[in-house]
Formats: structure tokens, C-alpha cells, sequence
């Protein structure tokens, strides 16, 4: 089993990052698997696809929830966001859009909100 967790879903979240940003992995999901699953053998293929499949939907989402809510992040951050400057007491909307992904890290979360909002916004 992997040994860090946080570790692993930083790494699929960058994958879908790239898949979805870049159009790495020729765009095709399998093949972004299929890279996690040769970089994280102890993981089974099963487990690897289950969770590719809640970070992609998750994305996405903070896609909409980051583009909805911009502006507020813009005022709160003009010089940019990163996990470390989102503040611990969250906004009324933001604890609506966490729990709706209770099963993934609330930290995952936040990171994926900051690179949202840096990609989409800032970049």
C-alpha cells in the first residue's frame, strides 16, 4: 500500500492537471493511469481509477467553483494563492464546495483551488 497518501493524490492531481491543461498523455485518461499505475505498483489498478475518477470530477469542479468565485479570490490574494496563504477560517461557499468531496483531503482541495485560480486567472 503506499506509504503517503497526500503523496500520491498530489500526484494524480497533477496528472489530471496535465491531461486537462497541457493535453499530455495524448489526452487519453488510460494513459495517465497507466503512468501512475507504473509509478505506484503497490497500488492496484482498481484503486488508481477509482481515485483518478473523484480528482477528475473534483477538478472540474474547482474549475467552476474558482471561475463563480473569482473575483473574491482576486481581492483576497492579488498577488496570487498558494495552500499556505488560504486562510483557516473558511467562507460559507467554500465549506459548501469541501463537503461535497469529503472523501478527498481537504488539503488536496486547497492545493487544487490555488492552482485553479493561478492557472485560470493569473497565468
Amino acid at each position: 500500500m503506499i506509504v503517503d497518501m497526500e503523496e500520491f493524490y498530489l500526484d494524480v492531481i497533477t496528472r489530471i492537471r496535465n491531461l486537462v491543461e497541457y493535453g499530455m498523455y495524448q489526452k487519453d485518461k488510460t494513459k495517465a493511469i497507466k503512468s501512475l499505475r507504473k509509478k505506484h505498483p503497490a497500488v492496484s489498478l482498481e484503486q488508481i481509477t477509482e481515485i483518478f475518477d473523484s480528482l477528475f470530477f473534483m477538478y472540474k469542479e474547482t474549475v467552476e467553483f474558482v471561475n463563480q468565485h473569482n473575483e473574491y479570490y482576486w481581492n483576497l490574494y492579488p498577488e496570487g494563492i498558494d495552500t499556505k496563504d488560504i486562510k483557516p477560517e473558511l467562507t460559507d461557499f467554500e465549506k459548501s464546495f469541501y463537503e461535497r468531496f469529503a472523501e478527498i483531503p481537504l488539503e488536496i482541495i486547497k492545493w487544487t483551488i490555488s492552482w485553479v485560480f493561478f492557472w485560470h486567472h493569473l497565468k
